[in-house]
């Protein structure tokens, strides 16, 4: 088995209600691909509860969502990035989006 997660930034804004608007746009988005996407088995998309507390050595709080998908194989999470409902997703989210990290691993 195939993890495959991948962590997004909001592009910032001043207005809190447009980035809850936009926080929510992109995880229905992302909710909706494995209704489009037959290989993925499993999906979950959260969102951050909590900032970061300062520590040393510092951590990284970039995310404002994660998205965790399992694959039965590694040919399907390598068919998962060019598949076309994914590769609409980032023509529509990544306007949205400042950063986004992923990282595949077998489990």
């Amino acid at each position: 088995m195939i993890k495959h997660i991948s962590m997004f930034r909001l592009s910032q804004s001043t207005d809190e209600p447009e980035q809850t608007e936009k926080l929510l746009f992109v995880k229905t988005q992302l909710e909706a691909l494995p209704k489009e996407i037959d290989f993925i088995k499993e999906s979950f998309v959260g969102t951050a509860l909590f900032d970061v507390p300062s520590v040393s050595p510092p951590l990284l709080s970039f995310c404002d969502l994660v998205q965790i998908l399992t694959f039965d194989t590694a040919e399907a999470a390598a068919a998962y990035p060019p598949h076309p409902a994914h590769l609409s997703l980032s023509k529509i989210c990544s306007p949205l989006l400042s950063e986004i990290a992923s990282i595949d691993f077998e489990i």
